[in-house]
């Protein structure tokens, strides 16, 4: 046999069998996340509400609100056309001017085309002068806030500005310092009154003047009336005196004594001396026919 040991043959050892037990494994997934949801409201919410220029920071607004200023409109009025000028060059720097007038009339075509919200005026323009001017802008449904610049300082020409402005207004000398016209402006604006204060002693004089002059409130024209009669005036030499007819002065004196309950002439004059509208020596005098006018015949009717 060649010599050669047969071997045998050799097996492998079979590795014993692994009893594999099933792994009960859950595998979880995971969750998705909740959906977010986000506020509404409604529209008409948001329409108005105004936001800032730059986003929130640290819960305040880093940006100022979008704000529209009103800049106050002016209406000027002068018959001077260079002074005209100069106030529209000065007061453009701090204030919108809208137009100049020459006149009255112009004023009171201007105002109703701009409506402005302060006029300053000169009150000696021709044709109609600025206190007629602002009573009609006013007669016309506007409410005007006049500055009278003027070169009058006269306390009873302030006083018919001021009712011709309805109780508010400025009244400012053309011989002020400069900054008194924009002062006087800035005031009318708050719902305040201005007078120079060169004038205004002047104006408490005269206010003084008229409340003594002004007794039981009679009118200006009554009271002129009751003086001239207490100095013994007859009612044609009142009428002459005042510029007026004699029928309109038997019309004043009538009114206030249907007023004042008097019956006679002589104790209208009694009444005149008593407020010191006459001399304490004033005497009654005879009217004639006149002491026996009250009650008139014919309807009373009122007189300027």
């Amino acid at each position: 046999m060649n010599g050669k040991i047969p071997l045998a043959p050799t097996k492998t050892p079979r590795p014993e069998p692994v009893e594999i037990k099933s792994l009960n494994i859950t595998i979880k997934k995971k969750a998705a996340p909740e959906p977010i949801l986000k506020p509404t409201m409604a529209r008409s919410s948001f329409e108005n509400v105004q936001m800032p220029e730059e986003p929130l920071r640290n819960g305040t607004a880093s940006g100022r609100m979008k704000t529209t200023k009103h800049k106050t409109r002016l209406l000027l009025a002068d018959d001077h056309e260079i002074l005209l000028e100069a106030l529209r060059q000065l007061l453009g720097k701090n204030f919108d001017v809208v137009g100049c007038a020459s006149n009255g009339e112009e004023l009171v075509t201007m105002a109703q085309r701009y409506k402005p919200d302060v006029f300053v005026v000169d009150i000696n323009m021709p044709g109609l002068n600025g206190l007629k001017a602002i009573e009609r802008i006013r007669a016309l449904g506007l409410e005007p806030r006049p500055v009278f610049l003027t070169v009058l300082d006269d306390g009873k020409l302030v006083l018919k500005a001021f009712e011709a402005g309805g109780g508010i207004v400025g009244y400012v000398l053309k011989n002020s310092a400069g900054n008194e016209l924009t002062i006087a402006i800035q005031e009318v604006l708050a719902g305040r009154s201005y007078i120079s204060p060169r004038i205004t002693s002047g104006v408490l004089h005269e206010c003084l003047h008229r409340v003594q002059q002004l007794p039981e409130g009679l009118t200006n024209r009554q009271a002129e009336v009751l003086t001239l009669i207490a100095q013994g005036k007859t009612m044609k030499e009142v009428a002459s005196v005042l510029n007026i007819s004699t029928r309109t002065a038997e019309a004043h004196k009538y009114q206030m004594m249907q007023q004042l309950g008097m019956k006679t002439c002589a104790q209208l004059i009694q009444f005149a001396v008593h407020e010191g509208l006459a001399p304490t020596n004033s005497a009654p005098m005879s009217f004639g026919a006149s002491e026996q006018a009250w009650p008139p015949s014919e309807p009373l009717r009122n007189y300027p």
